[in-house]
């Protein structure tokens, strides 16, 4: 009986010490994004960023994950970036300032923000060494180990995960120790480490954002910061109209662009026709331009620009007389400049754009019977409405 008993409860030991062991985290990260248009993309590129930190998947449907990403106020002037990191039983924060990144290069920029600030909080894996219990998956410690050691360069070395000898060597000392040594010995010494680790994390606790945040500044440098988005290229076209003041003389036109950064190139064809009691008038023009972006103003989604523009080109002026008059036409360069105020709206793929002009140009003038009938000179008003597209 007594042998039973024995065997028993060694059987229900040794399953109690199966069930206890900690399962080990899935190398998945939760993301969860407030809606926002900014936001499309933004889980393909979190995926790119961790995948060489062993991260197997990004996932949204708040399963079982290793850490969980929260992208809070995507579409404002400032956006939260909060991580919560099992690993490390830590809940990081950051805010980053987007008002002046819009399309998709702000998803680029959380993205490449999130990605840095879980890195951070990876990093006491390596620090931790053989000590951390956190179940975390080989291929994200490894992660760790190679991103730190690559940012200390070689003081990184004595980061460096210690051999399969060595913790063979190290199981045998302690196993030794521990069977020399008196088992209330044994009680004491681990209800001092726990007191300690427990003391530790206190500590930690009120220091994480602004350590954390500190870590990853430091931590992730080199080619890392290079990968940081910047909007450089865009494409675009805009309609517009333009009426000259005086006498009234209504246009009509199209406008193609390329910018980079702050500067514009672009070209436009416009004309149209007026209607006098003797006739009618054509006229049309060719003009190049270059404008600059002199002051600009992000509100969220929203941007205000102010721009300077000038231009040349060529024009062509003539008419039908009704009563069967030959007339005369007359061709010439223009030239001119004028102030632009455009609002435009972010949006996943193109932005929205609208343009308001107010300017002057030299051109020629139409007359009939001493009358000024049409006139490509002088004071104007302009507006456009088109769509721009952002290439990185």
């Amino acid at each position: 009986m007594r042998e039973l008993c024995t065997g028993g409860c060694l059987a229900l030991a040794l399953s109690a010490t199966v069930f206890a062991q900690p399962r080990e985290l899935p190398a998945v990260v939760d993301l969860r994004l407030d809606p926002c248009p900014e936001t499309e993309g933004l889980q393909g590129l979190l995926a790119t960023e961790l995948r060489a930190d062993g991260v197997d998947r990004i996932a949204r449907s708040g399963e079982e994950a290793i850490a969980r990403i929260e992208v809070i106020a995507a579409c404002e002037t400032e956006a939260l970036i909060r991580i919560v990191d099992t690993a490390t039983a830590k809940t990081l924060e950051r805010r980053i300032p987007v008002a002046d990144v819009s399309g998709r290069a702000r998803a680029r920029v959380l993205a490449f923000a999130a990605a840095s600030l879980l890195r951070a909080s990876w990093a006491e894996l390596v620090l931790a060494g053989e000590d951390s219990e956190a179940p975390v998956p080989e291929a994200i410690r490894e992660g760790a180990t190679r991103r730190l050691v690559r940012a200390l360069g070689e003081r990184g070395a004595l980061l460096d995960p210690p051999s399969d000898a060595q913790n063979n060597a190290a199981d045998s000392t302690a196993t030794d120790t521990d069977t020399d040594a008196d088992a209330d010995a044994d009680a004491d010494t681990d209800t001092d480490t726990d007191t300690d680790t427990d003391t530790d994390a206190d500590a930690d606790t009120g220091s994480d954002s602004d350590s954390d945040s500190d870590t990853d500044s430091d931590t992730d440098t080199g080619s890392e910061v290079q990968d940081q988005p910047t909007p450089q290229l865009a494409v675009g076209a805009h309609a517009f109209g333009r009426v000259f003041f005086a006498p009234t003389t209504p246009t009509g036109g199209l406008r193609v662009f390329l910018a980079y950064r702050w500067l514009q190139f672009g070209v436009s064809a416009e004309g149209g026709r007026a209607r006098d009691r003797i006739g009618r008038i054509r006229y049309g023009m060719l003009l190049a331009d270059l404008d600059a972006e002199a002051l600009s103003r992000a509100l969220g989604r929203f941007t205000v620009a102010m721009h300077a523009r000038a231009f040349l080109g060529w024009t062509r002026l003539g008419g039908d007389p009704d009563d069967g008059i030959e007339s005369t036409s007359v061709a010439s360069f223009i030239a001119g400049g004028e102030l632009v105020l455009a609002g435009s709206v972010s949006r996943p793929r193109v932005d929205l754009e609208l343009e308001v002009g107010v300017g002057g140009m030299t051109g020629p003038t139409a007359t009939a019977d001493g009358r000024d009938v049409a006139a490509l000179r002088g004071g104007y008003l302009r507006v456009g409405l088109g769509l721009r597209r952002i290439r990185e």
